[in-house]
């Protein structure tokens, strides 16, 4: 296995369960350049955005709806030849466990579990908790991959880190919720670059190493509408995304993901009713709520 493809699975194996199911194309592609250019990167949803200003500052306009004992599950089918052919799919389920005192304030305790299969078969497992105060804010999120028959150790981020590392989860198919979604608006425009602390997961023999890395996340999120889904009315967002691995030796940084995803967002719960993936101008996977 070269080197290349090695890091992007170790990412994969931390930031998502669906291995095969989100990022299976993404392996066979020679380029790693994000077009900035709304248009080119269309898919086929083929969106066109108004001129409009960004917003510096993400300002929350609603709070979160969580509720103690709530059960959310969806499913992650993908589009691609390979995994269909592969029969693969996955399943997330998110849990508001509890509500719990951290640092002098209670918060939402939601415990998700990801999990992909191919040919019938478990492949991997993800299980994720964050906690989320009443307003939306982060407190801290520890997530805990296991790729079987390896159990790899827990990744503990609390605030700003454990903020944009949700944000991160949320643009790979992994989390309903980040705190961008409460800034929402029919004419909400966001740019956004940040880093994000993450580990590298590599897999010999009987053991699972990490290795910290950096991740550096530049978008373009905007919202395109409104639409009903399942009876539910929901924002249309589109989200332009660039994920890279900052490499600190004389390389060049990894691109380990580019593309967009369409968002489909309840406007009064903020949370995601349906997403799709795209890659490269093609459809990858689709993960909507049962």
């Amino acid at each position: 296995m070269n080197p290349h493809t090695k890091k992007i699975i170790t990412f994969i194996i931390f930031v998502l369960v669906t291995t095969g199911l989100l990022y299976a194309y993404y392996n066979d592609q020679k380029s790693n350049t994000l077009n900035s250019s709304i248009e080119e990167i269309s898919g086929n949803e083929n969106i066109s955005l108004e001129v409009r200003e960004y917003i510096t500052n993400l300002e929350p306009n609603a709070f979160p709806h969580f509720r103690q004992g709530e059960r959310v599950r969806y499913v992650i089918t993908p589009t691609n030849i390979r995994s269909i052919e592969m029969k693969e799919y996955g399943i997330i389920e998110y849990f508001v466990q509890s509500i719990e005192r951290f640092n002098k304030t209670d918060c939402f305790l939601i415990v998700a579990n990801l999990t992909s299969y191919s040919n019938g078969l478990l492949q991997n497992n993800v299980l994720i908790k964050a906690c989320v105060d009443k307003y939306g804010n982060v407190l801290y999120v520890d997530s805990k991959p296991a790729y079987s028959p390896y159990v790899c150790p827990s990744v503990y981020r609390e605030g700003k880190n454990a903020s944009n590392t949700l944000t991160e989860y949320s643009f790979t198919g992994t989390f309903f919720f980040a705190p961008w979604m409460l800034s929402l608006t029919e004419k909400f425009r966001w740019k956004g670059d940040f880093d994000v602390p993450s580990f590298q997961y590599t897999l010999s023999k009987d053991k699972c190493k990490t290795k910290e890395v950096m991740h550096n996340i530049k978008c373009d999120v905007s919202v395109e509408g409104i639409e009903i889904v399942d009876n539910i009315k929901c924002f249309k967002v589109q989200a332009n995304v660039k994920i890279t691995e900052k490499n600190d030796k004389n390389e060049a940084d990894m691109t380990v993901f580019a593309g967009k995803i369409i968002f489909w967002i309840d406007v009064d719960k903020r949370i995601v009713i349906k997403e799709r993936i795209y890659q490269e101008n093609l459809p990858v996977a689709e993960i909507k709520m049962e």
